[in-house]
């Protein structure tokens, strides 16, 4: 799943607004057709508010740096900790009437730690998945999203 074009779409955005970013977890996920077939469509706003919010710093290593974008500001990327595919939005819409594509369901990581979590070796990208959730699952579990890190590890080996 190439998601560049995801990225470049969170880089050119504003950031969601306080009403937005309270609205999108509990609106219905919004199944697409793309290319690749079914998928969700995300809301960069909500990811680009998740970046700034974050101040641009990677959460798996705040001392990670990139390069500067056009906006002058470190380029990071948005990242769905529960991976945003159709199955996960609709099994979480079904189970607790939310939305994943929320800003508590997004990080804000470099590219690099980004591609790992993704592509990397199993032993290493776990360990992040775990640091990551340990991050997020207060504000998961305020929102009204439950999972355990067994869960969401099982939801990465099926990427």
């Amino acid at each position: 799943n190439d998601d560049s074009i995801e990225q470049e779409e969170i880089q050119n955005s504003e950031p969601a607004s306080s009403k937005e970013i309270q609205n999108a977890v509990n609106k219905s996920p919004s199944v697409i057709n793309s290319s690749q077939g079914k998928v969700i469509s995300k809301n960069s706003r909500i990811s680009k508010a998740a970046l700034k919010a974050a101040n641009y710093t990677c959460a798996i290593d705040p001392d990670h740096k990139t390069f500067k974008t056009e906006r002058k500001i470190p380029y990071m990327e948005g990242h769905h900790l529960i991976p945003c595919t159709v199955n996960n939005s609709e099994f979480f819409y079904k189970k607790f009437g939310k939305n994943i594509d929320c800003m508590e369901n997004v990080v804000c990581i470099c590219p690099n730690c980004h591609r790992e979590v993704h592509y990397g070796e199993w032993e290493s990208k776990s360990r992040k998945i775990k640091m990551l959730l340990k991050k997020q699952k207060d504000k998961l579990e305020k929102i009204g999203i439950f999972i355990t890190e067994d869960e969401l590890l099982n939801l990465y080996k099926r990427e």
